[in-house]
């Protein structure tokens, strides 16, 4: 079997989560804070004080193409919600405090069966060019946000799981350090070459892990409840397609929750 043909054998094999709706119907009718950083070349348009209400409707037709229902993987969308903008944003420039609107807000939760977490994206456009220096929201552009999210007990085995990898990590860090600490110190050529072999064996024993990726499990501290049995992460990646089909990253949008006050960028 060819690489191409399996890997599309098992795309074709994942599934949607079976609590999908449940979560679905967790995050509807929510009403988040939103605040947007987008940097562009050292500039920042700080986007504060939006707040979005997911609700539960299904859009039947939909302007925006969005990364899961329109993506390689539709069977993993939960299929596209309207947001419903409560309260716009703002930002500062130098004519003073302004307004900024979203157009064709929808949302959908991506996740995969036997996974401890998925994602919820938004897409957005906006009616305007809104612009500070070189930072920009561009009419006529298809933005996302995507968010991580988890079930708390997904969560909470993430974590744990975590904390276990990153105190062997450790361990094997001040082995090594400590190996060539000695082999450094000693002048028996035996004693350094023993020294030596510890530390290569440490060393490559910490290739094993994914450090980069334990980091994106986030703390308690990073994340927000969604009613019982949700947690989102209170960051997240605003992009768009580029023409090669590519993401193209324009910042971070932060998530409170109404009853929180909002984060700011």
């Amino acid at each position: 079997m060819s690489f191409a043909f399996s890997v599309a054998t098992r795309q074709k094999q994942l599934t949607q989560h079976v609590k999908l709706n449940d979560y679905v119907s967790t995050v509807s009718a929510q009403n988040l804070n939103l605040s947007l950083d987008i940097e562009s070349k050292g500039s920042h348009l700080h986007i504060r004080g939006m707040s979005w209400e997911l609700q539960r409707d299904k859009v039947e037709i939909n302007t925006i193409k969005m990364p899961g229902m329109h993506g390689p993987l539709p069977q993993l969308s939960s299929g596209i919600f309207p947001i419903r903008l409560d309260t716009p944003g703002t930002y500062i420039d130098l004519k003073g405090s302004q307004q900024v609107v979203l157009q064709d807000s929808s949302w959908e939760l991506c996740w995969t069966d036997g996974i401890p977490s998925g994602s919820l994206m938004c897409g957005f456009t906006v009616p305007r060019d809104y612009t500070r220096n070189e930072a920009s929201l561009l009419s006529g552009e298809t933005y996302f946000i995507t968010f991580t999210v988890f079930s708390r007990e997904g969560l909470t085995e993430l974590q744990t799981d975590k904390s276990r990898m990153m105190d062997e990590v450790h361990a094997l860090m001040n082995t090594r350090q400590e190996a060539v600490d000695r082999m450094r110190s000693s002048f028996n050529p035996l004693v350094k070459a023993a020294e030596y072999s510890k530390a290569v064996d440490a060393l490559e024993r910490l290739s094993y892990y994914d450090t980069d990726r334990l980091n994106l499990i986030p703390s308690d501290k990073e994340v927000i409840a969604i009613g019982d049995s949700m947690m989102i992460a209170n960051t997240g990646q605003v992009w768009s397609r580029g023409e090669d089909g590519k993401r193209v990253k324009h910042g971070t949008g932060f998530v409170s929750s109404s009853a929180k006050q909002m984060l700011r960028p």
